[in-house]
This record gives C-alpha cells, structure tokens and sequence, in this order.
C-alpha cells in the first residue's frame, strides 16, 4: 500500500508540474514542498473530517466537505507557491 502512494504522489507531482501548471520550478525544491504539502493533507484530512463529525453533521457530508475543503487548500498553495509562475522583470514596467 506504502508503494502505490508513493508511485501515486510522484506521478501525481510530475502530471502537475508539466501538464496542470506548465511550471519551470526546480525539481529539487517543487518536489520537496510538494511532498511536504501531500503530508499536509494527508494529516488534515482527519483532523478536519474529525472535526465536521463532531459537529455532528452526517458522515458522507463530512467526507465530501473535508475533500472539497483540502481540494482548494491544495490547489491554491501549489498554485501560489509551488508552481508558482515567475514573474517577468520589467513587465509591469
């Protein structure tokens, strides 16, 4: 199981950086805050499901309210920070 989330995040990384985000970042560095990022979510999921139950909404609610909650989260620091693109010296000038 250890080995297909592995495999999962390396091509789920790679499929972002070249395809999503078309992103000229260093491998090194995208890499790293991106597994540092898959670590992220993968804690917070239970954190935030936990604590949509204990409010006690229904289950399946809070599953899909947890997913959509750390979809955006996600999305918006790999855009942001990630992926993010370089800006252009002089563009605004």
């Amino acid at each position: 199981m250890r080995t297909a989330r592995v495999i999962s995040a390396v091509v789920n990384y790679n499929l972002n950086r070249v395809m999503v985000f078309k992103s000229d970042a260093s491998v090194k560095k995208s890499a790293t805050q991106y597994a540092m990022l898959a670590t992220f979510i993968l804690v917070m999921n239970s954190v935030v499901l936990d604590l949509y139950t204990m409010t006690g909404m229904p289950a399946q609610i809070a599953k899909i309210l947890t997913e959509l909650t750390l979809f955006i989260i996600s999305l918006t620091v790999q855009r942001k920070l990630i992926f993010r693109k370089k800006e252009l010296k002089g563009a605004l000038s």
